[in-house]
C-alpha cells in the first residue's frame, strides 16, 4: 500500500550518537527532510551515548534550532541497542524508527512505511555495504559470526540490523517484558508480530578513531542475549573446576593422613 499524502501519525526517530559534536546537525537535517514528507508529525530523539562533555553544548544549540528535537544523555557508553532502547521507551510516536546515521541512510524509508501500512509490525532494513573494520576487528567479526550462527541459527548480518521501524503495539509489548532491553536487542526472535526485512546498499561513514572494545561489546551482548549456551558452558566449567578442586582436597588429606 502506498500513499502520496503524509501519513496522519506521529513518527519518533531515535538516533543514538557518540561524540558527534558539531557533526550532529549534519546527521539530523537529512532525517528531518526525509520524514517530513511522509508523516504529518514527527519527533527526533537523540540519545547521547556517553559522549565527552563538549558535545552537550552543541546539542543544546540544536534544540533551539531544529524542530521537535529531544535529547537524552547517558552517563556512560553502552552498546547500540541499549542506547536505542533508551530513546524508544521515552518516545511518544505511533511508530518508532531506530536509525544509525553513521552506517545507514533513509533511501528505503518509503518502502518501510509501505510495509507497515500493509500490516507489518516490524520492518528491518539492512545495508549490505561492508563495515569499515581494522585487521584485528575483522578477524574477531568473522569468528563471532560463525560462532553466533552455530549457537543460535541466526545470521547477525542478515537479521540484526540497527535500522528498524516498529509500531506502537510492538513497543508496548516490549515494555511489558521483565528485561525489555534484552527483548529489544533480540527483536528478530520475538513472536506474535509480522516482520519483514528490506535490503539496500549505501556507503558507510568511517567511524575513525573508534576504540575496538566498545565496538565489540554489541556482538558479545547479542550472543549472550540470544542463547544460554555460552552461560551453560561457563557453568559447566565452573562445576568441573569445583569437582577437581574437591578431588585435589581429598588427595591432600589422604597424603597428609598416610604420612602422619
Amino acid at each position: 500500500m502506498k500513499t502520496s499524502a503524509p501519513l496522519n501519525a506521529l513518527l519518533s526517530v531515535i538516533v543514538p550518537l557518540h561524540n558527534a559534536g558539531g557533526d550532529a546537525k549534519g546527521y539530523l537535517l537529512p532525517i528531518i527532510e526525509a520524514v517530513s514528507g511522509l508523516f504529518s508529525d514527527f519527533e527526533i530523539v537523540v540519545v547521547d551515548n556517553g559522549s565527552d562533555a563538549g558535545s552537550m553544548p552543541n546539542y543544546a544549540a540544536l534544540a533551539q534550532e531544529l524542530p521537535n528535537l529531544q535529547i537524552y544523555q547517558l552517563i556512560s557508553r553502552v552498546d547500540f541497542e541499549v542506547a536505542a532502547w533508551a530513546g524508544v521507551e521515552n518516545s511518544l510516536g505511533d511508530y518508532a524508527l531506530v536509525f544509525d546515521p553513521l552506517n545507514e541512510d533513509l533511501s528505503c524509508l518509503s518502502q518501510a512505511v509501505s510495509a507497515i501500512l500493509d500490516g507489518r509490525d516490524i520492518v528491518f532494513v539492512r545495508n549490505t555495504m561492508p563495515h569499515h573494520y581494522g585487521a584485528a576487528e575483522r578477524i574477531f567479526v568473522r569468528v563471532f559470526h560463525r560462532l553466533f550462527r552455530a549457537l543460535s541459527g541466526v545470521d547477525p548480518d542478515q537479521e540484526t540490523p540497527h535500522w528498524r521501524l516498529l509500531t506502537k503495539r510492538v513497543v508496548s509489548a516490549i515494555l511489558q517484558e521483565p528485561r525489555p532491553v534484552m527483548r529489544f536487542r533480540t527483536l528478530q526472535s520475538i513472536g506474535g508480530f509480522s516482520k519483514t526485512t528490506l535490503s539496500y546498499s549505501a556507503p558507510r561513514r568511517d567511524a575513525g578513531g573508534e576504540v575496538l572494545v566498545p565496538r565489540l561489546r554489541r556482538p558479545v551482548n547479542l550472543m549472550l542475549s540470544t542463547t544460554m549456551l555460552p552461560l551453560r558452558l561457563v557453568s559447566m566449567m565452573a562445576l568441573l573446576g569445583a569437582i577437581l578442586n574437591l578431588f585435589y582436597s581429598g588427595y591432600v588429606l589422604v597424603i597428609a593422613f598416610v604420612r602422619g
